[in-house]
């Protein structure tokens, strides 16, 4: 089996059928990319030794996002007072990883499998939202980067040894204008009026056909600096992280516990999969049927 195939395990349709209580593909990573026996090995190491291989032969874009999560949003921040979003929608472009804490940073990933032919659209929406902006990159781009992106634009490498370095700062653009019409078009619904709610203490009695451009009159008058400031606070509030998930899934599945919206059930089903037995040790693959379903 190859780590392409492999790699499949740490998808949100294989996390919803081994929540349901298919185990064929573990055993088939177990046997087949690992080379142990089912009986020797627990549920969560089979993950995590197969997502050590990763960082070795395979480094994708979840490899970069759970290194975000892990090394980022858990490792500089706290989940009760920060936030990560992966995919967030920026105008006509989708930020990979973003996390709102006392200030908005974005991280636009570029894996060494990557073209940097969409960039210069991507940064500068990004630019005209987010306090920071980073791109994280292979050491392959970096003195492409460097050279091609904006100055206010940070760079950060995915080292050789799995580490995120800087190597140029981001600027800090919280006293700048923000853009409202990236804003309406970057939020839900219920986000730019809890914005609205925010500022102004009201949310326009209207009906849901116009409540779109009353919100937007309205966040149009506000200081830049007070808007960038209520946004980080709601967007923090309205799409905070599930602690209990990202406390009980390995390291390895950060970005999963981050990125998936299961359902709650099957969040407790892989929480009790990942949980130890009550020996106090981690449960083994063999104590579950291999069963396709």
């Amino acid at each position: 089996m190859k780590v392409q195939e492999a790699s499949k395990m740490f998808s949100s349709n294989h996390l919803v059928r081994l929540a349901s209580g298919d185990f064929s593909f573990l055993y088939r990573i177990a046997n087949e990319y690992l080379m142990v026996e089912p009986s020797t090995i627990s549920i969560v190491d089979v993950f995590e030794e197969t997502y050590a291989t990763l960082d070795k032969h395979y480094r994708y874009e979840y490899f970069y996002k759970n290194t975000i999560a892990n090394n980022r949003l858990l490792g500089r921040h706290s989940l009760r007072t920060a936030a990560m979003i992966t995919e967030f929608r920026v105008g006509k472009n989708i930020a990979d990883c973003v996390i709102f804490n006392g200030s908005s940073t974005c991280y636009e990933i570029k894996t060494e499998f990557d073209s940097l032919s969409r960039l210069d659209a991507q940064l500068e929406s990004y630019l005209k939202l987010f306090d920071n902006t980073y791109v994280v990159s292979d050491s392959k781009f970096l003195s492409t980067l460097n050279a091609m992106i904006p100055k206010d634009v940070g760079i950060i490498e995915l080292s050789k040894r799995g580490y995120l370095s800087t190597v140029r700062e981001a600027n800090d653009l919280s006293h700048v204008p923000i853009s409202v019409d990236l804003i309406m078009n970057s939020m839900r619904a219920v986000e730019y009026m809890a914005l609205t709610d925010s500022i102004f203490g009201f949310i326009p009695d209207v009906g849901n056909i116009k409540i779109y451009s009353e919100c937007r009159l309205l966040l149009e008058t506000v200081d830049p600096c007070k808007l960038r400031e209520h946004f980080r606070i709601v967007m923090k509030r309205m799409r905070s992280n599930n602690e209990k998930v990202l406390t009980a899934f390995p390291r390895s599945l950060t970005n999963a516990g981050v990125s998936y919206k299961l359902p709650i059930k099957l969040q407790n089903q892989l929480i009790n999969l990942f949980n130890n037995t009550s020996e106090g040790s981690s449960h083994v693959l063999s104590d579950f049927k291999r069963e396709t379903i």
